[in-house]
C-alpha cells in the first residue's frame, strides 16, 4: 500500500467558467502526516480543504483516497471530518449529545464468519457512551459530558468540537481556522494540544490557516499557497530557511528582501556589497537575496564592509529591532543586543546566512494583436504603438500595411503579437484616467531601496512593478506607461497555439 493517503491531481476549480481559485494544484499527503495550508485571505487553502472534504466538487482533476478517486463522491460516504472556525455546537444539547450526534447516525457493517453475510446496525448506547468518554479523555474534557454549551469557554468548545470529529474515528481530519476566534495565549495553549493530540490519535491532520506561527509550530510539511497556486512545499525548516521566492521568504516570517546580481562564482553583490554566499548561479544573472533579521550581526563599524546609521530602535520583550539606513538601503536586525537612534554601526552577515533565488521576470508581457499599423490590442484595451520604435526594423507603410524586418509587407491586423513592458517602465498614479491600465494592488513586497507591487485589472491581468513610494493593499491605481521603453514582438502559430 502506498505511503500516501490523499493525492490531489492537476485540481482545478473555477465558479464561473473563467476564473481559476485554485489552479493545477498538485499534492500527495502521507498517513499520520500534520499539513497545514497556509497563505493569505483569498489564496484557495479553504477551497481546496473543501474539496477534500466533499462540500466542493473539482472542476476538473482528481482526488484519490488511498489510490480510489473519491472526486464527486459525496461527503457523508467519506472518512473525513472537518473542524470549523466556527464550531457548530447544538446549544440545545449537553457536551455528551453533541460529541454523540454523529454516533447515534452511524451505521456500520458486520460480516458473518461462518456464513459471510453482511448486516447492519447502529452503535449501541454502551459502545456510544465508551467512545464519547473516550473522546472527552483525548481533548481533556472528562467529567464535562452533562455541562451545557453555554458554560464552556472559547478554547472549552473548541475542545468539544474537535472531539465530536475524532469520535467516529475518522481516517482524515479536517480543520478550517479553527483556533481563528481564540485569544493569544488560548490559540498558543491549543497549538500544543493539537499536536498532542495528533501524536496520539496517529491520523492524518489536514490543517488551514493564514497564521505563519501556527503552521511553523505544528507541521510536519506545509503547503504555501497564493492565488490558489502552490508557492512552495516543505517542512517548516526548509520553508523558513530556502524559501523559492521572494512571496514565500516574506509570507513567512521577516525578512530584508534586496535585488542582487551574482559578481563571482559564490559571491553576490546587493546593498552595494560584495559578500561570500553558498548559493552557485552563474556571472552576473540577476538574483533576489533574502537576509533574515536574526541573521544580522552588529560589528563595530570601522571593521564591516557594510555599514550603516540606525534609525529606529523598538524592545520586542525578547529582543531587539532595529532598524538601519545603509546609503539607500532599509535593513531590519534583531538582536538581544540594544542600539542608540543615530549610531553609526556595522553589519556582518555570513556566507550561511544569505540565500540567492533567481529573479523572477523583469518584464510582464501582453499577447494580443495588431488592429491596425498603429493599435495593439490586448483584452479590449487598444494601445497606440509606433512600428517603427516598438519594433525596431519594421516600416509603416500606411494605415494598414507595414513592412516587416525580413522584407515581408503584411496586413498589420493577421500579426498576433506580444507586447514586452519592462517592470521598471510602469509608474502607478492614483488619477484613474493617467495611464493605459488601471486595478487594484493586490500584494506588496518591501526590497530594501523600493516596493515590488502586483496590480491586477478588472479582466484579471496581473502587472509588477516596482515604486520607491509605499501604497497599501487594495488600493485602485492607474498605470502609466513608457511607451519609448515597450518592445514588440511577431508570435509565430506554435507560439499562439
Amino acid at each position: 500500500m502506498s505511503d500516501n493517503i490523499i493525492e490531489l491531481k492537476n485540481i482545478f476549480k473555477s465558479y464561473d467558467g473563467k476564473i481559476n481559485v485554485v489552479e493545477d494544484i498538485n499534492l500527495e499527503i502521507e498517513r499520520g502526516e500534520f499539513v497545514t495550508l497556509l497563505g493569505p485571505s483569498g489564496c484557495g487553502k479553504t477551497t481546496t480543504l473543501r474539496m477534500i472534504a466533499g462540500f466542493e466538487l473539482p472542476t476538473s482533476g482528481q482526488i484519490l483516497l488511498d489510490g480510489k478517486d473519491i472526486s464527486v463522491l459525496p461527503p457523508n460516504k467519506r472518512p473525513i471530518n472537518t473542524v470549523f472556525q466556527k464550531y457548530a455546537l447544538f446549544p440545545h444539547l449537553n457536551i455528551f449529545e453533541n460529541i454523540a450526534f454523529g454516533l447515534r447516525m452511524k451505521v456500520i457493517e458486520e460480516k458473518d464468519p461462518a456464513t459471510g453475510k453482511v448486516t447492519t446496525r447502529k452503535l449501541k448506547d454502551k459502545e456510544i457512551v465508551e467512545k464519547v468518554h473516550h473522546a472527552l479523555e483525548i481533548v481533556d474534557l472528562e467529567g464535562f459530558d452533562k455541562r451545557s454549551v453555554s458554560t464552556l469557554s472559547g478554547g472549552q468548545q473548541q475542545r468539544v468540537a474537535i472531539a465530536r470529529a475524532i469520535v467516529n474515528e475518522p481516517k482524515i481530519l479536517l480543520l478550517d481556522e479553527p483556533l481563528g476566534a481564540l485569544d493569544l495565549k488560548m490559540r498558543k495553549e491549543m497549538q500544543i494540544e493539537l499536536k498532542a493530540m495528533h501524536k496520539e490519535l496517529g491520523i492524518t491532520f489536514i490543517y488551514v490557516t493564514h497564521d505563519q506561527e501556527e503552521a511553523l509550530t505544528m507541521s510536519d510539511k506545509i503547503v504555501v499557497m497564493s492565488d490558489g497556486c502552490i508557492q512552495q512545499i516543505g517542512t517548516p525548516e526548509d520553508i523558513y530557511n530556502e524559501p523559492v521566492n521572494a512571496f514565500v521568504a516574506d509570507f513567512i516570517g521577516e525578512s530584508n528582501i534586496f535585488n542582487g546580481r551574482m559578481v563571482d562564482k559564490l559571491k553576490v553583490e546587493f546593498c552595494g556589497v560584495a559578500f561570500d554566499c553558498v548559493d552557485d548561479y552563474p556571472k552576473n544573472q540577476l538574483v533576489e537575496v533574502v537576509v533574515r533579521p536574526e541573521d544580522i550581526k552588529m560589528i563595530p563599524a570601522d571593521t564591516a564592509k557594510l555599514t550603516g546609521t540606525v534609525t529606529s530602535v523598538t524592545f520586542k520583550g525578547v529582543h531587539h529591532e532595529i532598524t538601519v539606513e545603509s546609503g539607500k538601503y532599509e535593513l531590519v536586525i534583531r538582536s538581544t543586543r540594544s542600539a542608540k537612534v543615530g549610531d553609526v554601526i556595522g553589519m556582518k552577515i555570513g556566507p550561511e546566512e544569505i540565500h540567492v533565488m533567481e529573479r523572477e521576470s523583469s518584464d510582464n508581457i501582453l499577447e494580443g494583436g495588431m488592429m491596425n499599423s498603429g493599435l495593439f490590442a490586448y483584452e479590449g484595451t487598444m494601445i497606440p504603438v509606433k512600428m517603427e520604435e516598438q519594433y525596431p526594423g519594421s516600416v509603416t507603410l500606411d494605415e494598414e500595411m507595414v513592412k516587416l524586418p525580413d522584407g515581408r509587407e503584411v496586413t498589420a491586423s493577421d500579426l498576433d503579437m506580444r507586447m514586452i513592458i519592462p517592470i521598471d517602465a510602469i509608474s502607478m498614479s492614483d488619477d484613474p484616467k493617467a495611464g493605459i491600465f488601471a486595478g487594484n494592488i493586490i500584494s506588496l513586497i518591501y526590497k530594501g531601496d523600493h516596493y515590488k507591487y502586483v496590480v491586477r485589472t478588472k479582466n484579471e491581468t496581473d502587472f509588477v512593478v516596482d515604486d520607491e513610494f509605499l501604497w497599501n493593499e487594495n488600493d485602485y491605481v492607474s498605470l502609466v506607461v513608457d511607451m519609448k521603453r515597450v518592445r514588440l514582438e511577431v508570435m509565430d502559430k506554435e507560439e499562439k497555439k
